[in-house]
């Protein structure tokens, strides 16, 4: 179920959309409440409550103190804009992410979209 107050993140918008969207498709009635309604939430902490950083599987995740979480901002995404920003990212065969061959910030302006971070200020970590 979705845990906007967890432990995962990551400073990436496009890998955090990746994982937002990751259960969109699930017809389980037990995931189908939450994963219909997919959501990226950002957040500043001080870097004393981030206990680890690893890049091990491509994800730039930060394992940070859950307990001292500040106040979340759910990021607003345009039509189409999450599901673009998904397809950045690829698994591969050794489990491990890879930048798929898209710009992100490109075919969102040819879509007419202003570049995202423009109006949304920079994403320090994004929930995973």
């Amino acid at each position: 179920m979705r845990n906007i107050r967890g432990m995962s993140w990551t400073d990436d918008l496009n890998i955090a959309c990746h994982f937002a969207r990751k259960w969109c498709n699930c017809r389980n009635p037990e995931v189908w409440d939450w994963a219909h309604d997919p959501a990226v939430y950002r957040v500043t902490i001080p870097m004393k409550d981030i206990r680890c950083y690893t890049d091990d599987r491509g994800e730039r995740e930060y394992i940070i103190d859950a307990t001292k979480l500040p106040k979340l901002a759910r990021i607003e995404f345009r039509d189409g804009e999450m599901e673009i920003r998904r397809r950045v990212w690829r698994y591969g065969l050794d489990f491990k992410m890879y930048r798929a061959v898209i710009d992100p910030e490109r075919e969102l302006v040819q879509m007419g979209y202003v570049p995202a971070l423009a109006e949304r200020g920079t994403c320090d970590i994004a929930s995973i």
